[in-house]
């Protein structure tokens, strides 16, 4: 301890100190750190030595050691007292405020940046008081840039000893480089978006352009080679059709790797027959087999699983186009295509093979690779002896790859090639002989005999070719139909207006009013009457079938239409009244009047609908003999009261013996839907009278 100075003034230090170190009071009330500093004033300041007080030495040791971190830190930070002055900063804060070389120690960091908003002048004052503010991305302009600055921050305020507010520090990270890579990313992505859209919106365009004249092609030959015809004039057209067909095939498999490429291919899974779905694959592909004098052989291994659950159109295409590859590249030989199952290890799972097998030309090794990039075959000679795009093999492989799987291959020049795929799907126990499908037969059955019947027709199309095409199938499906004709929605809307038709044929893309909007106007204006629509559109495009249900339509046919396809909507939209709603059946019941018709029908419905939800009661507690019950109720009343197809699947039901969930739940599907079928004709009739 220095000495301290003689006199009284040293007397009453001393006494001082004294009566500070050994005074319990004085330490409650001042603690040990305050108590040691007034101990080190007491002695003398700066070269006495008191213990927990640092000495001044290391006070500039550690200031110092503070300035220089400050100073070198890898970020821009600043430290500002308590009137926004620097006290310090790092060489990043100079270089990023472009600062470098000016000494800012001591000045305002408003007089440094005289343009600051007021906006962060109350920032600064709100951390001054101990608020911490933070942004993860601002951006301002500084003063004479030329372009924005963004930046990262975080304001805080920095304490003294004695836990008084010294001031404020501010750490900022220039992220302006980041943040226009960003920029530039999100333009190029929006670049990339809206090429990829228009690139989409110009083949839907040039789908639909080039679809219309095919329509009439394909159409009109498909009529005439239904003629009778010298064997000339048959090979001829069977030509002219056989290669419309082919540019059809060829612009639908732009469209599909088009839409997989912009990831907008969906599968559509659903239960379906296995056994069929092969069939008709290889029936496609049969006659030119055939043509070419080609065996071609369907092996499927005893066991196999009927039904699966999958997408049977991608399915399908993925076998067709396999098919067409082996008939395409056999000249002499056979064609055989494989099906194997194992079971899985998952309940109701099964792993298939399929696996196509040819004897044509077969490919080498080193080239086997390039058969599944886009556009390529295995050499220039290939495309111009054989054809074809070379999408075929890389849009089925794109479809497996959807479904979990890749294409496989096996081959061997000049002894052909084996195409091969594994796919795990999940199967349905099979249903008994006779299922639920099998009445749409039927009504194909009776609806032949109906082609003296009167109906009228109200087609909207602008394209006259079309126009003719759809009048000359309908006279040959039903001689005795009335047409009316319209070239665009409005025309379509006012002809309604005068006279509704018992079926409308409705294109989308027409001039002044198209399709959608014709159809939400007469929907509309006709509340109580619903008259069905069938969209007819050259557009294969993704959710083109649910744009036109949504508007209101009924069904969907895309171009070109042939006979069978009219024939088939007329059967299932004009004709299904006497299919569905057999009226002669209630009118031998209640006779021609109308008031004891429609109480007929009322009571009838009720029936149905109570017996149907018992029945899927007894669905959910597995009550057989309950379902079987039921049904037999529901189709009693269902054929009394006209419903023939409701009555049919409820003698199908009511004939099971054992409880097969996925058959009962299809029958039940199918019921519900015959009973809105059967409910909206009753209404119908109840409305507009059975004559």
């Amino acid at each position: 301890m220095r000495n301290l100075p003689e006199g009284p003034d040293k007397e009453a230090i001393a006494l001082l100190m004294a009566r500070i170190q050994h005074d319990p009071r004085v330490k409650e009330v001042l603690g040990n750190e305050d108590l040691a500093v007034l101990r080190y004033l007491l002695n003398g300041g700066p070269a006495g030595s008191v213990s927990g007080t640092k000495t001044e030495r290391d006070l500039q040791l550690e200031k110092s050691m503070l300035s220089a971190f400050v100073e070198n830190t890898p970020a821009a930070v600043a430290m500002f007292d308590t009137q926004f002055r620097y006290i310090a900063y790092s060489r990043r804060w100079l270089e990023e405020y472009k600062l470098t070389g000016r000494n800012i120690l001591g000045l305002s960091h408003y007089e440094v940046f005289p343009n600051i908003s007021d906006e962060w002048k109350e920032i600064h004052l709100r951390c001054l008081n101990g608020a911490v503010e933070r942004n993860e991305e601002d951006r301002w302009r500084p003063d004479g840039w030329e372009h924005d600055q963004f930046l990262r921050w975080e304001v805080r305020p920095w304490y003294q000893y004695d836990g008084q507010t010294g001031g404020i520090m501010m750490l900022t990270q220039d992220i302006t480089e980041m943040c226009l890579q960003r920029e530039e990313l999100r333009a190029a992505k929006l670049q990339a978006e809206q090429a990829s859209l228009a690139k989409s919106e110009f083949l839907a365009n040039m789908s639909h352009e080039i679809r219309t004249p095919l329509n009439g092609v394909i159409g009109f030959t498909d009529l005439i080679l239904k003629t009778e015809l010298s064997p000339t004039q048959q090979q001829y057209l069977s030509i002219v059709n056989q290669s419309a067909n082919t540019l059809l095939h060829l612009i639908s498999d732009i469209l599909d790797f088009s839409k997989i490429e912009a990831g907008k291919l969906e599968l559509d899974i659903e239960r379906c027959d296995l056994h069929e779905l092969v069939s008709e694959a290889s029936d496609v592909l049969a006659f030119q087999a055939q043509s070419k004098g080609l065996k071609m052989t369907l092996a499927m291994a005893e066991h196999t699983p009927k039904h699966i659950w999958t997408d049977p159109i991608r399915l399908k295409q993925i076998l067709i186009n396999l098919l067409g590859n082996a008939v395409k590249f056999t000249e002499k030989g056979e064609i055989e295509m494989k099906i194997e199952a194992k079971p899985a290890e998952r309940p109701n799972h099964h792993h298939f093979r399929f696996a196509i097998k040819d004897t044509g030309i077969g490919i080498r090794k080193e080239k086997q690779h390039k058969i599944f990039d886009v556009f390529l075959q295995e050499d220039a000679s290939t495309t111009k002896k054989y054809g074809g795009t070379g999408l075929g093999l890389s849009i089925s492989n794109k479809l497996l790859g959807l479904m979990g799987s890749q294409l496989q291959l096996s081959s061997t020049p000049g002894e052909g090639s084996t195409f091969y795929f594994s796919l795990l799907l999940q199967t349905a126990q099979d249903t008994p002989p006779e299922q639920p499908e099998q009445p749409d037969m039927n009504e194909k059955t009776e609806s032949t005999e109906s082609n003296t019947e009167h109906f009228s027709v109200l087609i909207a199309e602008d394209n006259g070719v079309n126009m003719l095409l759809l009048k000359t199938i309908i006279k040959r499906i039903a001689p005795y139909a009335t047409i009316e004709e319209s070239v665009n929605g409005e025309e379509c809307f006012q002809k309604c207006i005068e006279n509704l038709p018992d079926i409308i044929f409705m294109d989308i893309l027409m001039p002044e009013i198209n399709g959608y909007e014709a159809t939400k106007m007469i929907r509309a204006t006709f509340p109580e009457t619903h008259i069905p629509i069938i969209a007819l559109t050259a557009s294969n495009a993704i959710g083109e079938k649910e744009r036109c249900l949504a508007a209101g339509m009924d069904d969907y046919l895309t171009k070109p239409v042939v006979m069978e396809s009219i024939a088939y909507v007329i059967d299932t939209w004009v004709r299904k009244m006497k299919v569905h709603l057999n009226i002669d059946i209630v009118k031998d019941i209640v006779g021609d009047n109308e008031a004891r018709l429609k109480e007929f029908f009322s009571i009838a419905r009720k029936e149905i609908s109570n017996s149907f939800t018992k029945l899927q009661e007894h669905f959910e507690h597995q009550d057989m003999k309950g379902i079987q019950y039921s049904a037999h109720k529901l189709s009693g009343t269902a054929v009394s009261a006209g419903l023939v197809q409701l009555s049919r699947i409820a003698v199908k039901l009511e004939d099971m013996q054992e409880f097969d969930p996925g058959t009962i739940s299809g029958y039940l599907k199918k019921m519900k839907e015959e009973m809105i079928t059967g409910f909206e004709l009753m209404d119908k009739v109840s409305r507009e009278g059975t004559e």
